[in-house]
């Protein structure tokens, strides 16, 4: 299927893809240089040009989560940073990722103390109500509550986990609109970005309560 524009969340991909690749070197003299996050991610860009033929392709990067934090400052407090070595190599790759994508002519966008997932849904927002389809491309369950009639989800949560999620499918799925599911993260909480739910509900009583009182 073809969209107006594909947005994609290019941490979320890079990070998956220096995971899958983590192997992949080349050589520059006699240093060992790694390379697989990079490849894999703009591979997987080049494969969404070539599935979906967007007009337009967008990725887009965190600078930080400055915003996020001053609204709850225990906000990703549990993430642990201490592995200087990896995260050495981590952006090594990652700024070797965004040069290759700038002279592809991918378009990247990024601000100053927000996330991707700040990008990718306001970028969303936007393309949608100028009367763009717009597919969003993240395995973050977050996006699932930007997903409506224009705004479609593509989850890669691996090579044989692959979900497109449109508003009619997500629905008849889960018992409600995908609106509502800010709510549900709201009850139950998300312990990878450390932010507490509701005391003993988790998703299916999240999801429970809002099919009784509002699907």
């Amino acid at each position: 299927m073809s969209y107006d524009v594909v947005i994609v969340d290019g941490n979320n991909m890079f990070y998956k893809a220096f995971s899958v690749y983590k192997d992949f070197s080349t050589f520059t003299g006699d240093r060992e240089v790694f390379t697989g996050g990079t490849y894999g991610l703009v591979n997987s860009i080049l494969t969404l040009k070539r599935d979906h033929k967007p007009s337009k392709i967008v990725v887009a990067w965190d600078r930080g989560h400055d915003a996020r934090s001053a609204l709850y400052p225990e906000y990703k407090a549990n993430r642990d940073k201490s592995d200087e070595e990896f995260f050495e190599n981590f952006y090594t790759q990652m700024d070797m990722a965004k040069n290759v994508l700038k002279y592809l002519g991918v378009v990247q966008a990024s601000k100053e103390g927000e996330e991707a997932d700040d990008i990718v849904g306001t970028l969303s927002r936007q393309f949608r109500d100028a009367g763009d389809n717009v597919l969003m491309v993240s395995a973050d369950k977050d996006y699932q509550q930007l997903i409506d009639n224009r705004i479609t989800l593509l989850a890669h949560k691996g090579k044989d986990n692959i979900k497109l999620w449109s508003d009619v499918d997500w629905a008849e799925m889960n018992g409600f609109h995908p609106a509502y599911f800010s709510m549900a993260l709201g009850l139950m909480g998300d312990v990878g970005d450390n932010i507490p739910g509701v005391q003993g509900i988790g998703e299916k009583g999240a999801y429970k309560l809002i099919v009784e009182n509002f699907a």
